[in-house]
Order: structure tokens, then sequence, then C-alpha cells
């Protein structure tokens, strides 16, 4: 029986080794401190998204929580690959060719006719849907920096900041020591308690 598990205790590890990383960079100096914690976001981001995009599809083959509980499925699939061809086609007028697992209203979408909307999946993505929002923004605005990304981005500043501030960029904000925790820290701590959320460890 597939369970999530080893899914969780994998991605945990990987963000313990980041959660290190920005614990480490305190003796660097504050230019290398910015740039290591936008590189750390960037690796943070990959790795949610990933496990986003794994958990339903290891659901949909009836994988347990990892307390043991089921999920509430409206059809299932035996593989994982069976699982994401569900999650396209499956009750659709048209193939949902892109799935995209960055933002909670897509996310949701990918998986309606397969997982019950009354399913703690659904109900977790919901509950961090504006924190998945934040890191997705300043993830994009390190990694395109293009009119798009810093407009988005600029919601994020003005939220932590109360005013549009230019010259905040993602490093600045994010191991600013206005915050404390630091952001860096805070998305970090997030992400884990998150996956704990999601998969009900």
């Amino acid at each position: 029986m597939l369970s999530l598990q080893t899914d969780y205790t994998t991605y945990v590890k990987e963000v313990d080794k980041i959660l290190s990383l920005a614990t480490s960079t305190t003796v660097l100096i504050p230019a290398h401190q910015k740039l290591v914690a936008e590189i750390i976001t960037l690796r943070l981001f990959d790795l949610l998204v990933n496990f986003i995009a794994r958990v339903p599809a290891k659901l949909a083959c009836n994988a347990k929580f990892v307390n043991g509980t089921s999920p509430v499925l409206l059809t299932t699939s035996r593989t994982i690959q069976g699982a994401t061809h569900l999650f396209k086609t499956f009750n659709r007028t048209s193939t949902r060719n892109n799935l995209v697992w960055t933002k909670a209203s897509e996310i949701k979408e990918n998986v309606v006719h397969v997982i019950d909307q009354t399913d703690n999946f659904i109900s977790i993505v919901d509950r961090y849907g504006s924190w998945i929002s934040e890191i997705k923004k300043v993830r994009n605005r390190i990694a395109h920096n293009n009119s798009n990304s810093r407009r988005h981005y600029k919601t994020v500043v003005t939220h932590h900041y109360g005013a549009e501030l230019n010259h905040i960029t993602p490093g600045t904000m994010l191991t600013s020591p206005r915050f404390t925790p630091s952001l860096l820290k805070r998305h970090i701590a997030t992400a884990k308690i998150f996956a704990k959320d999601l998969t009900k460890a």
C-alpha cells in the first residue's frame, strides 16, 4: 500500500538542509547573505512545488496519509502516471494539458474531479494559499526580474513594509533584521508546517 511517509520524510530532510544553510550565513557579509537567501528561496520553491504535485498523485493511487487515514476520492488510479492523466482528462470536456502547482486555485482545479472537495488536501491548500502565492512572487522576482514579476513582487513588499518601496530587493527583504525571525526563516518554517498539515504527519 502506498504511503506519503517517505515523501514527507525526504522533503523535511531537504528543507532542514536549507534551514541549516540559512542559519550558517550569519557569518557572511550582508551582500552575500542576501545572495544566499535568494538562492535558498529558489531551492525551497522547487522542493515545495514538486512536493505539492507528488502528494495528490499518490493520494489518487489510494495512498494513505501519514497518520494512516485514507483520502476522500472520486476516482482512483493504479499508477502515478495514471493519476496525472486523470488530473488532465477525467470528467473534463477538454484536456487540461498544463497542470500548474504554484497557485491554490490552479492546484484545486487540477484535482477537482479526482479528490473530493471535502478532503484534507483541499482544505490545507486553501489555508496556505496566500503563503504559496507570496513565496511564488518572491521566487519569480528572483528568477525572472521582468516587469510582470516586479509588479507582483511589489505587493509582497507593500504587505510587509506598509509601503511600495522600490529599493527593497528579495535578498534585502528576506534577511532584514526588521523581521524576527527573518522572512527567509519564516518561509522555511512554514514550508515544513505546510507539508506536515498536507500529509497529516
